[in-house]
């Protein structure tokens, strides 16, 4: 699985894990592959299975000292929902949509700074925090122009009010 996985074969390296799992469910060297696949379902484009394999590792392992990374992974995996190719290519307003994805992203950078201040990943985790302020004070300005649009001046008020009182500096 190991060697799928530095040689970039994701696909084929998360059967090697699974078995391995199967076969030692307790031992070490297993719970680095539960580690491991979390990785390989990201990089092969899987994000469901690879928010599963991260939670899935918390909550049988919650107090191993790589929790910190299952949150970074999970928190990658929602801030890299990229646009699809139809997006891509009619250059689509992403900031227009509701940014569910994006909360959750924010949210859970929120807690492995919280939980694990002295983590390896806490300084990308802060870089993307920035990006994502920004990405869901500009989703509030754009229903507050709505709003404002609309006629509906105090709804756009106090859509402005939540954006600079939740995402300061943004």
């Amino acid at each position: 699985g190991r060697t799928a996985m530095e040689a970039s074969n994701h696909p084929a390296a998360p059967q090697y894990f699974l078995a391995l799992e199967a076969r030692y469910p307790f031992s070490n060297v297993t719970r680095q592959a539960q580690l491991d696949l979390i990785y390989v379902y990201y990089k092969s484009q899987q994000p469901e299975s690879a928010i599963d394999a991260a939670e899935e590792f918390e909550r049988e392992n919650p107090t191993h000292a790589r929790v910190d990374y299952c949150l970074y992974m999970r928190g990658r995996v929602y801030f890299d929902q990229a646009p699809n190719v139809l997006e891509r290519l009619l250059k689509v307003d992403l900031t227009l949509r509701p940014p569910k994805d994006t909360l959750q992203s924010f949210s859970l950078f929120q807690e492995l700074i919280r939980r694990f201040p002295d983590s390896e990943y806490v300084p990308d985790a802060r870089q993307r925090m920035v990006y994502l302020r920004n990405r869901l004070a500009e989703y509030e300005n754009h229903v507050a122009d709505y709003y404002i649009e609309r006629g509906a001046y105090v709804a756009a008020v106090n859509r402005a009010k939540y954006a600079l009182e939740h995402y300061p500096g943004a």
